[in-house]
């Protein structure tokens, strides 16, 4: 189980996670109307840049954050999945650190998001489960396979550790083979990933020191 001190940790973060609203439309009121993607993302620095996934934002032309506002300056690395855009509005906004050390088989973890915005609720949705292995699908070394339970809607979310350091972004659910259901086999891009991500296109960050690791 998550141990009782991570509720605070849940709530700070649910205040951080962002909704995002994508378009192909230029019209804003269309564009808040008729969203044609929806996701999730997080603030990395208090310049106003938060991440996402890049499928979020494929195909769209714009993108906002519900009571922030729009995304200008986007930065796109579909290989790899990951998406950054500079939310006007944003900055000054809390924002969420990388974890440094290396995350570890069995670590418990936390995703948030706005899953199925359409049909449920509009408040922050909260999952928790394990680090399942520390590869993705096909020895894919850039993933991390979790069980916490991930829907339609979630891709961009942070994934965090006890410490509510990032140690991922929720990417993809792998939903079973033929006419067998797979249970919590999902998958988050890799937090040293997106820090490379973030590297090459100086994009400021902050990593969670090594003593506020468990």
């Amino acid at each position: 189980t998550i141990a009782p001190g991570l509720g605070s940790i849940m709530l700070r973060i649910a205040f951080i996670s962002l909704g995002i609203l994508a378009s192909a439309l230029t019209g804003a009121a269309q564009a808040q109307s008729n969203p044609s993607s929806s996701g999730n993302g997080f603030f990395v620095n208090a310049d106003g840049w938060a991440v996402t996934n890049a499928h979020v934002l494929e195909g769209c032309t714009r993108a906002s954050v519900p009571t922030i506002g729009v995304a200008t300056d986007w930065i796109i690395d579909r290989q790899n999945d990951l998406a950054a855009v500079k939310v006007v509005g944003g900055a000054g906004k809390p924002f969420l650190r990388l974890r440094g050390p290396a995350p570890r088989l069995g670590d418990e973890v936390a995703a948030f998001g706005y899953p199925f915005s359409d049909f449920l609720s509009d408040s922050i949705k909260i999952t928790t489960g394990n680090i399942n292995s520390l590869i993705g699908a096909q020895n894919d070394t850039r993933f991390l396979q979790i069980s916490t339970p991930l829907q339609p809607g979630n891709s961009g979310g942070p994934v965090v550790d006890r410490s509510g350091a990032v140690l991922g972004i929720a990417t993809a659910v792998f939903s079973g083979r033929g006419d067998f259901v797979a249970q919590n086999v999902n998958f988050a891009v890799r937090s040293n990933v997106l820090e490379m991500f973030l590297q090459s296109r100086s994009i400021k960050y902050e990593a969670w020191p090594t003593s506020g690791d468990e």
